[in-house]
């Protein structure tokens, strides 16, 4: 009797392992439930790029939400370094702007929403500000709005650094 329990433990035991490697083995390649976004920005951010791309002058290029880690770099290899790269690893930036010919980084542009004022995200921006600050890279933050950017209060606040190009 103690053998027949036995057998029939095993093979519910060996049932349940086949029915979970047939699971596995008939799960597709790419996880299902995904969609495509309607936009890469948000209704603020959107508005704030078209008045940017109006504001910057012609020939710059604007990324948007981009890594801080792709923008600038921990310039030595020490373990303080290593935890310097780690902080900022997550971190993105709203807009960058870029000179043409290498699309190296002049200008780093933040818009700041409500979210902003906790103090969680105050210490997140404390530190995205320290590591632009350190790397030589202007930043320049806005309040976001849902609409309404003034193009000449943008030119106004952006740093001489944007100049005309010369074609």
């Amino acid at each position: 009797m103690k053998q027949f329990i036995g057998l029939i433990v095993f093979l519910a035991i060996a049932a349940g392992i086949l029915k979970l490697v047939q699971i596995f083995l008939s799960r597709p390649n790419a996880p299902a439930g995904f969609e495509k976004r309607e936009s890469v920005l948000s209704d603020a951010e959107r508005a704030f790029f078209y008045a940017l791309r109006r504001a910057v002058p012609e020939g710059y290029f604007i990324f948007a939400n981009i890594r801080l880690i792709d923008v600038i770099r921990v310039a030595g290899k020490s373990r303080a370094d290593f935890v310097s790269a780690n902080q900022i690893r997550q971190k993105h930036l709203d807009f960058v702007v870029c000179e043409p010919s290498r699309l190296a980084p002049v200008i780093a542009i933040e818009l700041d929403g409500k979210t902003h004022q906790s103090q969680r995200q105050i210490r997140r921006d404390a530190v995205k500000d320290a590591a632009l600050k350190s790397a030589q890279l202007p930043l320049v933050r806005f309040p976001a709005k849902g609409a309404g950017y003034s193009i000449d209060e943008i030119r106004r606040r952006l740093p001489s650094l944007l100049l005309p190009l010369n074609k």
